[in-house]
């Protein structure tokens, strides 16, 4: 069964150009050289009907791999009968020499695992060995735990798309936080994170939903000190209520926009529902802030933690960033990844995967800078995946190990509908916590001890296959060019 999930994993994280029959079965055979040609097919044809089980039929993957032989195909060689029962003749004749390729091809070892895959599994390895000496550090029963669950880990099954496999304990893994006790003394650093609203804002969503036509522009006094997670706002009740008038100026403007309808809202693209409902709550939450120098960068900018990463070729472009200057240095406090209205499994998984590679970037970038103080300093991720807002934050413990938190979710209410009453209200608490977090991040990045050594630890993401085979042709056309 690994060996199955493994090539599928192989499959779906590829490009389609890269999927042949060849291709599968030199993975099947890197599993199991010894496999004889009967079971490789039949092993074949089943992680095939797998994947294909579990795509849309009108994929490109879907029709790549339909022109591989099926079960019936196998059993004609199986059985070395090619009869009039199939019109495929000379394409299993083919298949068989093509097999019979990567036989010979792998018996003399001209084919070789991937470099990069063994790089990637020192990293992977490296990142865990790490956690686990900080782990064994701190004698808390929290540490012990940790440590007890990470080493029942096999870490050959981890791949890049795993937190853990990247230095991340995420708390959404229960293969390391296995019981409520151990997720309870985990998140103990967020606890004091998430803040109730007021009766008062909930009464203002409740009317603005039933008169949300009333015209209301107000302003937001620049605040700041030094801040810390207390469970309390920084701005008063007062202040929250005006940045809330802002919010539901915004709000007001979608539900009387007809291209949100549900008539039109499929039509949409990603973009115009970043740029007409995303952004402009986003900016309505953050709108007043102290610092002059900082934007919402919104057209995928290049992520500057994510390139110096990489280092060869361009880094990772988010939808949007919230991005600061700081003493001539360039902050990436906040990462986002959207979607259309409408989106699928395969999109949201993937932004979430991308989300908090870049915030783990963003962290390593940061305190390549500075030293915020660890267990309130956040690097902040957003993820909108279809009608759906996601509030997340990656911060790094006392023991040095990046943990990543999924701290609110709620529906964006792009139309008034019978649930607004209930929405609204959530919707606002999701991005008045952003402004409170963002705030208080600010405020740690400012009195921040500065770094002045260049001896820091490189960002513990791993590189993903696309982006590794990217960087490495690029540095062989160089060296052909010497």
């Amino acid at each position: 069964m690994v060996v199955i999930n493994k090539i599928i994993d192989f499959i779906k994280e590829n490009p389609v150009e890269y999927i042949t029959a060849a291709s599968i079965i030199y993975k099947i055979m890197e599993n199991n050289p010894t496999i004889q040609k009967v079971e490789l097919l039949e092993l074949l044809n089943e992680i095939i009907q797998n994947v294909k089980n579990n795509i849309d039929d009108d994929s490109d993957l879907f029709k790549k791999l339909s022109d591989i032989p099926n079960q019936h195909a196998c059993m004609i060689i199986k059985n070395n009968i090619l009869s009039a029962e199939t019109n495929k003749i000379y394409f299993l004749r083919q298949f068989n020499i093509a097999l019979e390729s990567i036989y010979s091809l792998h018996n003399i070892k001209a084919l070789k695992m991937n470099d990069n895959i063994s790089y990637n599994k020192n990293m992977i390895n490296e990142n865990i060995e790490y956690i686990k000496s900080q782990l064994s550090i701190d004698s808390s029963s929290l540490s012990i735990s940790l440590l007890q669950n990470i080493n029942n880990i096999d870490s050959n099954n981890l791949t890049w798309k795993n937190p853990l496999a990247n230095g991340i304990i995420s708390d959404n893994d229960t293969s390391i936080l296995n019981n409520d006790k151990l997720c309870k003394q985990f998140n103990k650093p967020i606890n004091n994170m998430i803040i109730k609203l007021s009766e008062s804002i909930k009464k203002q969503c409740h009317d603005f939903v039933l008169n949300y036509k009333e015209d209301k522009k107000n302003d937001i006094a620049d605040l700041y000190k030094k801040f810390t997670h207390n469970k309390q706002w920084i701005e008063n009740n007062e202040e929250l209520e005006k940045i809330t008038t802002n919010i539901l100026n915004v709000i007001e403007n979608n539900w009387s926009n007809s291209a949100f309808t549900s008539e039109f809202a499929k039509e949409q693209s990603e973009g115009t529902y970043v740029a007409d409902i995303i952004i402009p709550s986003i900016q309505a939450a953050l709108k007043g802030l102290p610092f002059q120098q900082s934007y919402i960068s919104t057209a995928e900018r290049q992520s500057i933690a994510s390139a110096d990463r990489i280092k060869e070729g361009s880094g990772k472009r988010p939808d949007f960033m919230y991005i600061v200057k700081l003493d001539g240095k360039t902050f990436e406090l906040i990462f986002g990844e959207c979607s259309r209205i409408y989106c699928d499994d395969n999109k949201k998984r993937d932004d979430e995967i991308k989300l908090w590679r870049e915030a783990n970037d963003g962290m390593f970038w940061v305190k390549k800078l500075c030293k915020p103080e660890k267990e309130q300093f956040t690097i902040i991720g957003i993820q909108i995946a279809g009608k759906e807002i996601y509030l997340n934050a990656l911060m790094t413990d006392k023991q040095n190990i990046n943990r990543y938190y999924h701290l609110q979710k709620t529906e964006v209410p792009v139309q008034k509908t019978e649930k607004s009453i209930k929405v609204l209200p959530k919707f606002v608490k999701l991005l008045l916590n952003l402004r409170n977090i963002l705030m208080i991040n600010l405020s740690l990045l400012t009195n921040a001890p500065k770094v002045y050594t260049r001896r820091t630890k490189s960002s513990s993401t791993i590189s993903s296959p696309k982006r590794d085979e990217d960087k490495q042709k690029k540095i062989n056309k160089r060296k052909q060019k010497k």
